[in-house]
């Protein structure tokens, strides 16, 4: 997932569900010249990720910290690339503002990710893409992958143009 997202030196890699920072950890290790942030709002699982990380001789540049990933402490348009295994409900489920409104993840992902930015994520199935184009995020590139006895989706999408119709969005891929 790390490899898809076109990862370059300088960018802000963010995780807003890291979980034991997996991804992040990747990311930080393949390139070392990005700085890459993960949230979670599970403290646990924030002390799993810095154990990991550091384990992993990842860190700095690799931070966590907890926080709801329905209201990140980020400004608008700062991520460049954003990596992430959302709580979809199948093996975690999502909580906090997440919990009580699942919609508010695609609004986040596009309030924080950057107009030339991309995000990559692990989907349990393309249905889910429709809500992303609702939220002015199209999808570019579209994979299915085995994980576990599981097939889920990887999928990379990026922020709609401005002056783009949601129409003229195209799926592009395997």
């Amino acid at each position: 997932m790390a490899a898809l997202a076109g990862i370059r030196p300088g960018h802000r890699v963010l995780d807003p569900c890291c979980g034991a920072g997996t991804l992040l950890i990747e990311a930080a290790l393949a390139h070392p010249g990005a700085r890459c942030e993960g949230f979670d709002l599970s403290r646990e699982a924030v002390a799993t990720a810095r154990a990991n990380a550091a384990a992993a001789a990842a860190a700095p540049p690799l931070t966590v910290h907890r926080a709801d990933a329905g209201r990140l402490p980020l400004p608008d348009g700062t991520a460049d690339r954003v990596l992430c295994n959302p709580p979809w409900g199948t093996q975690v489920h999502p909580g906090g503002l997440l919990a009580t409104a699942p919609d508010r993840w695609w609004r986040e992902l596009r309030r924080v990710l950057a107009p030339d930015g991309t995000a990559v994520l692990l989907l349990p199935d393309p249905t889910a893409l429709t809500t992303a184009l609702r939220h002015d995020l199209t999808p570019v590139h579209l994979c299915r992958v085995r994980l576990f006895g599981a097939q889920p989706y990887v999928v990379q999408l990026a922020p709609l143009p401005a002056a783009r119709s949601r129409a003229g969005s195209a799926l592009i891929g395997p």
